[in-house]
């Protein structure tokens, strides 16, 4: 059902390969400004935590550093359902689609992720035992939510006629 014939006989059918080729291209990866993107939602994200000081305080377990090096202040939170498994993923997400959206790899978005998640939990949530569940599933969650979001975006962008999705 699907082909590449025009759909008007004035029409010259779309060129496909080279819609493939626009998919796949990947220009040459930025480093920095993923991770400059990452640090101001870090720094959004403490702005929010000691704005909202009163809801954060009961969460304060206050563990000494060599606690939280050694695994010994890892534990998984109480967090609500909405905290744990819907914001994690959208925050994740973002962070995700930061590196991809900057043309790194998926190992290495994964990493940005990852080291994102790890910097909040260590540096925001200091008061607090590091989240086991929160690192593992806004990482996990993330790396989907981003990279589904990412391959919408390629996907949209290869389209070969671009009047479809912007109008002249």
């Amino acid at each position: 059902l699907a082909t590449s014939a025009p759909a008007r006989a004035d029409e010259p059918a779309p060129d496909l390969a080279a819609a493939h080729a626009r998919l796949l291209a990947r220009p040459r990866p930025r480093y920095l400004l993923p991770a400059a993107v990452a640090t101001a939602a870090i720094g959004g994200g403490i702005t929010w935590y000691w704005l909202d000081r009163d809801r954060q305080t009961a969460d304060w377990d206050f563990p000494s550093l060599k606690a939280r090096l050694t695994l010994d202040a890892w534990r998984f939170d109480t967090n609500p359902f909405p905290i744990n498994f819907a914001w994690h993923a959208v925050d994740g997400g973002a962070y995700h689609l930061f590196a991809r959206s900057s043309d790194l790899s998926l190992p290495v978005s994964i990493g940005y992720g990852l080291v994102t998640s790890l910097a909040w939990e260590f540096g925001a949530e200091f008061r607090e035992y590091v989240s086991i569940n929160d690192v593992v599933f806004t990482t996990g969650a993330g790396t989907a939510v981003g990279e589904f979001m990412h391959w919408l975006g390629r996907y949209v962008e290869s389209a070969p006629d671009k009047r479809a999705w912007h109008p002249v």
